[in-house]
């Protein structure tokens, strides 16, 4: 049973992350991690840049710079798996399929590009919260229009965002 309240909360924190995502909610966002900690976060295998360790304010801000730019966003996580830590009841990796929307609507026109992935997820738990403490982003598919992340990414440097949380 503990097991299975363990992992209905840890989805909970795993939507919260899509949902903060997608509404540009820094302080939620951040709360999903552990205070001046700091997190790896491994995408060589999306963006083939080495995996780095980052404080929560730092993957905020690779978050708020590669969405931002973007009219709207959707991050749907599904088919979690779950693997315990059996010698650290309290640590846990969840494994989730990502599929992430991604729109520019500009002078009546919209393009998007749609992104499929997994995502393994470390949590930990951290003064009653299962918090996450290592992400590693793994494409399972090419994305149908991946030149639309550099659009994004220059709207987000002209000042040309949508406003989040």
């Amino acid at each position: 049973m503990d097991r299975l309240i363990a992992q209905d909360a840890i989805m909970k924190r795993v939507y919260q992350w899509a949902d903060a995502e997608d509404a540009l909610d820094r302080e939620s966002i951040v709360s999903l991690f552990m205070p001046e900690q700091k997190l790896t976060l491994d995408m060589s295998s999306l963006l083939g840049v080495p995996s780095m360790e980052i404080t929560p304010v730092q993957f905020w801000e690779q978050i708020y710079n590669s969405l931002a730019g973007f009219t709207a966003t959707q991050h749907l996580m599904t088919n979690p798996l779950f693997t315990f830590d059996e010698e650290n009841p309290l640590k846990m990796r969840v494994v989730v399929n990502v599929l992430a929307y991604h729109c520019i609507e500009a002078d009546g026109k919209l393009e998007s590009v749609t992104s499929r992935g997994k995502e393994e997820i470390d949590f930990e738990m951290h003064s009653g919260k299962w918090m996450i403490r290592a992400i590693i982003i793994k494409p399972t598919a090419p994305g149908d229009n991946p030149q639309l992340y550099q659009v994004a990414s220059e709207r987000v440097h002209k000042g040309d965002v949508r406003k989040g949380k």
